[in-house]
């Protein structure tokens, strides 16, 4: 069953799927003192009710068939964040639009020429935004441009020359425009690629290589570019970090970490902060069913253990607030999600559960109008 909104009198925008279930006979629409509502009869007998939505702190919106990736952007910049997703059933892009209290106020979706496990915004001008879309491990960076006061919508593709491990992007407001920074990592070489948007075209550089036999890495861009990555020798893991710029910084040693087996998994993130002048870095190691949390910051080194709990890569969010942040981290294979409140420079924490389910694919935690956070 598919809903089309009226676009005027006369035309309707596309259809999108609001609602699947295997074997549908009938349908109608009726009204009572709650208002309007659906009912659905399928073969076996089952009906479906859908009301009317009007509590937005208890609402269900139903975004597609197999949705595996949410993310925030922010349309006309203000206290209000809008809201995309990747449906990979119908490989669209899909972004809802907040106006103020009034949720979801619009619609629009854009195919993708593939489907995507990561998408960062160029959020820069007011109505429109960018949005870069790539997969770890994969070449191809699928740029779509959306005009959402015209409506309008472009794409671009550019190739890297190897596996992207990390994409970031940096604007010059000088020219308006914006330097896309990736981190190749082919077979276990680091190096860094960058593509600079000039004269409506974009502008290839090579490739620097930073380090080898590396095993995950990020970007942290703060008042320094600077990189973050793992290498693995024997049953040791370092973690490390360089300057971007080859030969303008050595690569430096943070931690060795002595391993036990080879039951382990581990990721690196950095996170904006708009409080703090440099980003903080976020190394996540798992190992035999236990998470072991270090946050990097201003030379700072802090370690949070967890034990019977397994981080799994990917799904760690950072909230910034002003009364301390959050971090956030999820364990798929027992589906509990973690909240860790950090203070004081990151010296200080609480650690509480937040619900348990095994069936998330993808989350946020970001204000959606003036009052209210959701996750």
């Amino acid at each position: 069953m598919s809903i089309s909104f009226a676009a005027n009198a006369d035309t309707f925008y596309p259809p999108f799927v609001y609602f699947q279930r295997n074997g549908i006979v009938d349908f109608t629409a009726y009204v009572d003192r709650g208002g309007r509502k659906l009912c659905i009869l399928d073969k076996n007998g089952k009906i479906y009710l859908i009301d009317k939505l009007i509590d937005y702190d208890d609402a269900e919106l139903a975004v597609g068939l197999n949705p595996s990736l949410l993310g925030t952007f922010n349309y006309m910049n203000d206290k209000s964040l809008d809201y995309f997703v990747v449906d990979e059933m119908s490989r669209q892009l899909k972004f809802f639009l907040n106006a103020g209290s009034n949720l979801f106020d619009k619609y629009y979706a854009y195919g993708l020429s593939e489907n995507c496990s990561r998408v960062v915004v160029g959020d820069q001008n007011l109505y429109k935004k960018t949005f870069y879309c790539y997969s770890p491990g994969k070449r191809m960076i699928e740029i779509v441009n959306a005009d959402f006061d015209l409506g309008d919508f472009s794409r671009r593709i550019l190739y890297a020359d190897g596996p992207i491990a990390d994409l970031k992007l940096e604007n010059d407001k000088s020219r308006d425009g914006q330097t896309i920074y990736l981190l190749i990592n082919n077979r276990g070489t680091l190096s860094v690629q960058s593509f600079e948007f000039r004269d409506f075209r974009y502008l290839r550089s090579g490739l620097d290589s930073l380090s080898s036999n590396v095993e995950s890495a990020a970007f942290c861009f703060g008042k320094e570019k600077e990189v973050f990555f793992y290498t693995k020798f024997g049953n040791t893991l370092y973690l490390n970090k360089t300057g971007v710029q080859p030969g303008v910084e050595n690569v430096v040693n943070i931690s060795s970490i002595p391993l036990s087996s080879e039951n382990i998994s581990y990721e690196i993130k950095c996170f904006d902060d708009k409080d703090l002048s440099e980003r903080p870095a976020i190394s996540i190691i798992d190992e035999n069913g236990d998470t072991n949390l270090s946050i990097l910051n201003r030379g700072n080194y802090n370690t949070i253990s967890i034990d019977g709990f397994s981080s799994s890569a990917g799904y760690s969010r950072y909230y910034d607030e002003k009364k301390g942040n959050k971090l956030f981290l999820y364990d798929k294979a027992s589906g509990m999600l973690k909240r860790i409140f950090l203070r004081n420079n990151f010296y200080t924490y609480d650690i509480s559960n937040v619900f348990e389910s095994k069936t998330v694919n993808s989350y946020i935690v970001a204000p959606i109008n003036y009052k209210n956070d959701y996750l």
